[in-house]
Order: structure tokens, then sequence, then C-alpha cells
């Protein structure tokens, strides 16, 4: 799905339209119908040396990405530790989305990220929550399982935050960099990008092997 057609139907919310796109940048080349290749790589920010680096951008709203995250979580267990994994949750410039990456920092930030994540997919596409203020994460924290008042709080806090600010312009300048147009995409190593419409099978299952074999490209330095 375009972008402006899914920020069109996300509304006010900005959560409850699926994206369905898995669009790749524009800057980029079709390479064996299962990957694409960056024209020009693109640097990591703060990776750490000797560190092949994958990006997955996603938002809370997406459908697909909700699908794809248990998938993408138990992959993450088994990746060896030449790999750094991290998601890039994409705002568009919207306000709705933009709320939604505040969540994700705030998650990250406290280390609830693992505990709550998927159950911010659940709040957002089932209860039709948009988690529009600091108070809004407090209030529905509080009232999960496992959270007391304390670390409900330090997530408001930390959502409300100046730093929030530095975070939110990081995650955007990736985000255009890569050109984004569609969640969920992998960006593996600053050079290549997949995604479900980019693989064979056009499912999420197949993606993780596509990404495993770029993984695998590049630690054998190779460019193409």
């Amino acid at each position: 799905m375009q972008r402006r057609t899914m920020l069109k139907r996300l509304g006010a919310l900005a959560v409850a339209a699926p994206v369905a796109g898995w669009m790749a940048s524009a800057c980029a080349k079709k390479e064996e119908d299962e990957f694409l290749t960056l024209d020009k790589p693109i640097a990591g920010d703060d990776v750490p040396a000797g560190k092949i680096e994958v990006i997955e951008f996603f938002h809370y709203g997406c459908p697909h990405c909700r699908k794809f995250d248990p998938l993408l979580s138990q992959w993450e267990k088994t990746l060896p530790e030449d790999v750094y994994f991290h998601r890039v949750p994409v705002t568009w410039n919207n306000a709705g989305l933009t709320n939604l990456a505040r969540v994700y920092y705030s998650l990250v930030e406290t280390g609830l990220l693992a505990q709550l994540s998927a159950r911010v997919f659940d709040a957002v596409q089932k209860e039709r929550i948009a988690f529009e203020s600091a108070e809004a994460l407090r209030a529905w924290a509080a009232k999960q399982e496992g959270i007391d008042e304390k670390a409900a709080q330090s997530l408001a806090d930390i959502y409300g935050s100046f730093g929030m600010g530095a975070k939110l312009d990081r995650g955007q300048r990736i985000e255009r960099a890569y050109g984004v147009r569609g969640v969920p995409m992998v960006a593996v190593g600053g050079r290549y990008t997949t995604s479900g419409d980019q693989v064979k099978d056009h499912t999420n299952e197949a993606v993780l092997p596509v990404v495993d074999a770029l993984i695998a490209r590049l630690r054998s330095g190779k460019k193409q």
C-alpha cells in the first residue's frame, strides 16, 4: 500500500489500517526477486565494530508487522554474535505514528520491550488505543500483569521526556535514508532490503531465510 493512501486511512488514530505495501527504497534495484541492493550503502548509526546491522522497520498499527513480530522475536534469539539487530518504528511525519514510536522507545529505555511489545500491538489493533499522551501510556501499562505503578510511571516519564525528541529524530533520519514506503521491511548491512513483497513465497516466514542469506553474503565479503 502506498504511503499516502495508508496515511489517509490511518486517520486521527493512525493505527487501524493495514500496511500491505512492503515497498522498498526507490533508490534500489531489483535483484533475484528476493531482495533489493541499495545503489549507495548506508552507514550504520552506533553499530558496534565488526557487527552486521539488521533493521526491521515497523509500526504498531500495521497488522503485517503484528503477524511478523513473533517470528522475528524467535529469530532474534538465534542470531550469532556478529549480528546487531534493532527495530526502527516509522512515523512518516504522522502524529499518530509518532506517538506509537514514542511508546516503542519508552519500552526499550525501560527494558520492558520483550514483556510488553506484543501487548502494545494488541492494544493498538484490537482495543484501538492510540497512546496519544504519556498519561494514556501510564494508564494502560498500570493495568498490565507484571507491571507496577512505578514501572508504568517510568514509561510515561520517558514518553514525555526531552530526550525522546532525539530518539524520534534519529529514527526518522534512518527511515528517510532507506526511503521506507511500507512495513514491515528488513534492511541488512546497509546494503540490502527485503520484504514479503520481494520474496518469492510472499510470506512472513520466507523473509527471514533471505535475511540469513544476506547476512552470510556480507560475512563472506561478497559485494553483489
